[in-house]
């Protein structure tokens, strides 16, 4: 079997996962296997891309520390052709049909192969593909919550809410991308939440939201905007709203939190987490016998949950009657844009 592997592109950590930059290049996969009839497995990271545990993603499977390793690198810049034929042809990125082909029935001149070896030379083949395009409504709405349980649950908790993202400023200083609102300042961005809420008087809402006062990419892994001490607690306090918490039972977050755990990657070391998913403190697991009266757990059980959150986030904004998308209160998100191409199609 062969496989077109994925990257991880805007993967900053457990925090913020960068799904809607991983997507645009599960997308372009996904176009190429569906041009070279299927015969390809696209290959993910399974420790970056946890979400295939609630998700059912076409023709995808997950294997440890995927990378380009044997493989054939297919990015914007070179022509896959290149590795086969010497041609120094470079197709226009974003555009599969021209830039990949139907590698196994043409080659790059576009003559139909007569010499099935040749054809085999190149399914049998792995591809790296570092290049993306535009997110596909037909395609990404293929993609599908494994529990039907939790589908149902969500369907009918949002219903009748209207959807909203409010993300955080972005990861880096150095983004240039617009924004309404000049970086930290929480009281400009507060007013703006307000004010793109009461354009919808007397409605309720779903928030999925990135915003602490941490730095982007920082803070609570599962954060309660309940909390007085949260930003968007007055939000809660003065409307009519949920968030995940309310599909992910209490007893389920409770029941790891607060807690230590242990990363099987590094055995040798605890991590502390507070009853936010917020990290507190690591050492080694000596250390962390200073904390015997706690039950020591496995930080990737920790982790499944926060991407439990992020799947059931989306996937409530998708659900939702409408949807209010990030740049109505802050910059750009490809969170927003992947919620916006899914709609398309249910």
């Amino acid at each position: 079997m062969s496989y077109l592997k994925m990257p991880n592109p805007g993967w900053d950590g457990i925090v913020d996962t960068g799904l809607g930059d991983r997507m645009r290049h599960w997308t372009y996969a996904y176009k190429l296997n569906e041009i070279n009839n299927f015969i390809y497995t696209i290959l993910v990271d399974d420790y970056k891309w946890r979400e295939l545990k609630y998700l059912d993603f076409p023709y995808t499977e997950q294997a440890p520390n995927v990378n380009s390793n044997n493989s054939v690198i297919l990015d914007d810049k070179t022509h896959p052709h290149k590795h086969i034929y010497g041609s120094k042809a470079v197709l226009p990125s974003r555009s599969p049909e021209l830039y990949f082909g139907r590698l196994t029935r043409h080659t790059h001149k576009g003559d139909t192969w007569t010499d099935s070896t040749k054809a085999k030379e190149v399914a049998d083949k792995d591809w790296f593909v570092g290049a993306a395009m535009e997110l596909d409504s037909d395609i990404i709405s293929l993609i599908k919550l494994k529990d039907d349980v939790l589908e149902d649950k969500i369907k009918e908790l949002v219903k009748d809410r209207i959807g909203i993202h409010i993300r955080h400023w972005p990861n880096h200083d150095s983004d240039q991308r617009p924004d309404k609102v000049k970086r930290f300042n929480y009281i400009d961005k507060m007013k703006l939440v307000r004010k793109t809420l009461d354009t919808q008087p007397f409605q309720k809402f779903y928030i999925s939201s990135n915003v602490t006062y941490d730095r982007p990419a920082t803070g609570p892994i599962l954060p309660n905007f309940r909390m007085e001490s949260h930003w968007l607690s007055e939000v809660y306090r003065d409307y009519d709203v949920i968030d995940y918490r309310d599909v992910i039972p209490d007893v389920d977050i409770m029941s790891m939190l607060p807690g230590i755990y242990n990363d099987k990657l590094n055995p040798k070391w605890s991590k502390v987490f507070d009853d936010e998913g917020r990290e507190i403190r690591t050492g080694s697991n000596v250390e962390a016998e200073l904390f015997r009266d706690n039950k020591v757990m496995y930080i990737e059980d920790l982790y499944d949950t926060k991407v439990l959150r992020d799947v059931v986030d989306i996937f409530s904004l998708i659900h939702s009657k409408e949807f209010i998308s990030s740049d109505k209160t802050g910059p750009h998100s490809s969170w927003s844009e992947f919620v916006e191409v899914y709609r398309k199609n249910i």
